[in-house]
């Protein structure tokens, strides 16, 4: 009885009932369960939890006990659905309510550890569970005990029970139960994944947990069994100061896993546009290319990662595969896939997409037109280009197919040719149609590739190197933020614009310095493009390099004449956009200027309180160096020390506070 009077005193979601439920969901014993059950119990015991849920819903509405019984332990231990412990007293009262024996002893578990806890109630369902041949119920009612009423694991518990609770609280950020466990004994645990207690917190959020990690000198770069880190994970949630967090305690930002993915293409990947932001602050490289050749601004476009894509555009990131889905055609033709999805289709339009230029005479023979469409709405030259048809389409294009119509993407087939790379068919079409619309389309999908004749093509049929696209952006521009050197120069050759800007105000310079592109800078410069050029909110190349810490960049600029003295029109140097973004490579470069070392923006910040803002000890010691004045204080009265004491740097704002 003594035990029992200890349920009042459990944990919200107990460990017990998290192990009965993950042990339950995966091992539940019915002889002739269903083969939808049996799907999802599979899902269980992969950790597919939102998929057992799925499949589990319907079969728990249709009255299936063992159902009910799976979905309310996931409601109440929140897997794969919102933690919901009203809906799983409703799912498991209905399974026990069909002498479902195991429901009936997990409802009474369910009871025992509400506040307060509802012991007689409790007990009537354990009694009935063990009148079913439940053996834990039987096990109950020998000792006298109620389910779950047992303490949390100690430092005396079984070590394997101690390491499953240690992942428990990373990822509900439980810091004082992690405590609890012995946290010395389980800091080296890792999961079925290979992950480690700090990748799990970072990729749950668990900030306390995370922290309290951080300080007992976990490996933060420590990865799993796939090569992810926990900066990876933690990239892939919402909270950018878990980010943050680890980017402070030394997590290497551009390391890779096996796919070759950085945590920027993780972060594109989950569509997070705050830790994109969180990790380009913290220079992350923008362009690097995973093992397909993707860079993070392809990776959001290719997956129709929305917000991703839109702040990796504005942060001057750029996308080799161009700036639309590449999977399917903009009409929905998916060549690469027969049967189903060709229904409907006339049988030349099949033979297209095969190349098979008999079954096409044959057909045209028998009376059969070229100017046919899917019903996806794309021609019979688009199906050819899509499908690499180059012997199709030359056969459509000798019989006088269109070649200005639109698919459902308003691309005309030469727009599809040069999005595709295809050389040979857009030296097709030009060669029969000089005059085929869609040359500027066809110019500025081509400028953003690899170059490699197209755009000379693309020149002699009077493409002109000063283009812009539908949103007002110059080819020039677009050819720089996708890092192709060789078009930026033959663009350049051809007479486009060194400093034509898009409707941001910036110009190639300014993409090529944000973006770390040293030889696209020296062409430009060659060119004559303004080093000093400033976007809409003044900020210059210099200062865009400077905040994302390109130092190769920033000293190539300064070479050239940039000023460390501009600012934008919040009054922010190169210094202090270095400075605040914990760049400390820059900062040093451009503390070659002393004269701009406690310059403020508008706001009363000097590079030293925005570098003890962000914490960055590194920055404010070669500000000290360089003698920035500790005493300055910004327009809410605050020192650097102030600052750095109010955002629970203490050492630091020791530091800065002399």
């Amino acid at each position: 009885m003594a035990r029992r009077k200890r349920v009042a005193q459990q944990w919200r979601t107990p460990m017990p009932l998290l192990l009965l439920i993950i042990v339950s969901m995966a091992c539940a014993t019915v002889v002739h369960a269903a083969n939808d059950i049996e799907a999802a119990r599979l899902a269980i015991r992969t950790k597919q939890f939102a998929a057992a849920v799925r499949s589990l819903e319907p079969l728990a509405t249709g009255g299936t006990a063992e159902a009910q019984y799976l979905l309310g332990l996931a409601q109440q231990a929140g897997l794969g659905t919102a933690e919901d412990s009203a809906a799983a007293e409703r799912s498991l009262r209905a399974a026990a309510g069909q002498q479902h024996a195991a429901a009936a002893y997990a409802l009474a578990g369910l009871l025992a550890t509400r506040d307060p806890p509802q012991r007689a109630e409790a007990m009537e369902w354990v009694e009935r569970a063990a009148a079913l041949g439940y053996p834990a119920a039987t096990e109950s009612q020998r000792t006298d005990t109620l389910p779950l009423a047992v303490e949390r694991p100690g430092t005396t518990s079984e070590l394997t029970l101690r390491r499953a609770f240690a992942f428990f609280a990373a990822r509900t950020d439980d810091a004082a139960n992690l405590e609890r466990v012995g946290l010395a004994e389980v800091l080296g645990a890792t999961d079925e994944f290979g992950r480690s207690l700090l990748s799990v917190a970072a990729e749950y959020g668990s900030m306390t947990v995370l922290e309290k990690l951080v300080a007992e000198k976990v490996d933060i770069n420590a990865v799993d069994r796939f090569g992810i880190t926990a900066l990876m994970l933690a990239a892939t949630q919402s909270k950018s100061e878990t980010t943050a967090a680890l980017l402070r305690a030394g997590a290497k930002i551009d390391l890779v896993d096996r796919a070759g993915r950085t945590a920027l293409m993780h972060a594109a990947w989950a569509d997070q546009a705050a830790q994109i932001d969180a990790l380009a602050q913290a220079s992350a490289s923008l362009n690097l290319a995973d093992a397909r050749g993707w860079t993070a601004l392809d990776v959001a476009i290719q997956r129709e990662r929305a917000q991703a894509a839109e702040r990796l555009r504005a942060l001057g990131a750029v996308a080799k595969l161009g700036p639309a889905p590449q999977a399917r055609s903009a009409g929905g033709m998916d060549p690469a896939r027969t049967g189903v999805l060709y229904q409907g289709w006339a049988p030349l339009l099949v033979a297209v997409s095969r190349d098979d230029l008999e079954t096409i005479k044959r057909l045209r023979a028998a009376g059969s037109g070229v100017n046919l469409t899917t019903p996806q709405g794309d021609s019979a030259v688009h199906v050819a280009i899509e499908s690499g048809a180059l012997a199709a389409l030359r056969e459509l294009l000798v019989n006088g197919a269109d070649v200005n119509s639109k698919n459902k993407g308003s691309e005309t087939p030469l727009m599809v040719a040069a999005r595709r790379d295809d050389l040979d068919a857009v030296r097709l079409i030009l060669d029969k149609y000089p005059d085929a619309a869609g040359l500027t389309s066809a110019f500025v999908a081509a400028a953003q590739r690899e170059h490699g004749g197209m755009l000379t093509a693309l020149f002699a049929a009077g493409a002109t190197a000063n283009a812009v696209d539908a949103g007002k952006v110059p080819v020039l521009t677009l050819a720089a933020r996708a890092a192709n050197v060789d078009n930026v120069a033959a663009l350049l050759a051809a007479g486009a614009r060194a400093d034509a800007a898009d409707p941001r105000g910036r110009t190639a310079l300014w993409y090529a310095a944000a973006g770390g592109l040293t030889s696209i800078i020296d062409r430009l410069l060659q060119s004559r493009a303004t080093v000093d050029a400033a976007d809409a909110e003044g900020i210059t190349p210099l200062i865009s390099a400077a905040a994302r810490g390109h130092t190769k960049v920033v000293a190539q600029l300064l070479a050239a004449g940039a000023s460390a003295k501009k600012t934008t029109k919040a009054g922010d140097t190169a210094l202090l956009a270095a400075a605040s973004a914990g760049q400390a490579g820059a900062v040093e470069l451009l503390l070659r200027d002393r004269g701009l070392i406690d310059k403020a923006n508008e706001f009363g910040d000097t590079p030293l309180i925005a570098a003890s803002r962000g914490g960055f000890a590194d920055v404010c010691t070669l500000l000290l160096r360089a003698g920035a004045n500790i005493r300055l204080r910004n327009k809410d009265r605050s020192s650097a020390s102030d600052v750095a004491e109010w955002r629970g740097f203490n050492a630091l704002a020791k530091l800065v506070g002399g």
